[in-house]
């Protein structure tokens, strides 16, 4: 077991014992769950893990190839992967394991794991988790969380009158304020909690 504490970010990992990781070579992220369904903090997740294993010497598939080959299969990229069995995920993608995160907590707060899976055996190589925290801008990003759900409720439940058209336009414009961009110190506070979680991710041993 790794613990790291760094600044206003902590993380953990946990790693097979003896396994043989030079046996591994192409890798993919292939989900990422969580983060108040919030799209685009999904995305920076799954590139930034895609960066840690690249650092470590594993092959990544880049995750617009991996939701193409999920398409042509007919399954979709986001809620489906993870039912998936990973030896099926490894034959799809043809990769020898799959990375899966869930960011459980996304506000001022931030929580996240990660796990790594050899598809041949499905069993589990390496977990870590992290959690840290966003020193600025917290407001303005909980604002936009709350305010697409609020949006959302408003243009569903006022029916008539000049409200229902404010409730929509202000639904729509702050879900997709909060689902298509993402704020700069959120952004910050995710490299530093996923660094933190892949500090103790395994390297692929060099020749």
């Amino acid at each position: 077991m790794l613990i790291i504490v760094t600044g206003c970010a902590t993380g953990s990992s946990f790693v097979k014992h003896g396994y043989n990781f030079a046996a591994l070579d192409r890798v993919a992220v292939v989900e990422v769950t969580g983060a108040n369904n919030n799209r685009a903090a999904q995305n920076e997740v799954a590139d930034l893990f895609a960066m840690e294993l690249l650092k470590r010497g594993y092959d990544v598939i880049e995750r617009t190839q991996v939701e193409k080959i999920l398409q042509e299969q007919e399954f979709q990229t986001s809620g489906a992967t993870s039912a998936l069995d990973p030896v099926e995920m490894g034959r799809i993608l043809n990769v020898d394991a799959i990375v899966i995160a869930n960011v459980s907590e996304l506000g001022e707060h931030i929580s996240m794991t990660a796990k790594m899976t050899d598809v041949e055996t499905g069993s589990l190589l390496w977990i870590g988790e992290g959690t840290g925290k966003v020193t600025s801008g917290a407001g303005t990003l909980a604002g936009a969380l709350i305010g697409a759900g609020a949006g959302a409720a408003i243009g569903h439940q006022v029916k008539v009158g000049t409200g229902t058209t404010v409730g929509a336009i202000g639904g729509g414009l702050a879900g997709g304020i909060a689902g298509h961009t993402l704020e700069p110190t959120l952004a910050r506070a995710l490299r530093k909690v996923v660094r933190k979680v892949a500090r103790g991710m395994p390297s692929k041993p060099t020749p």
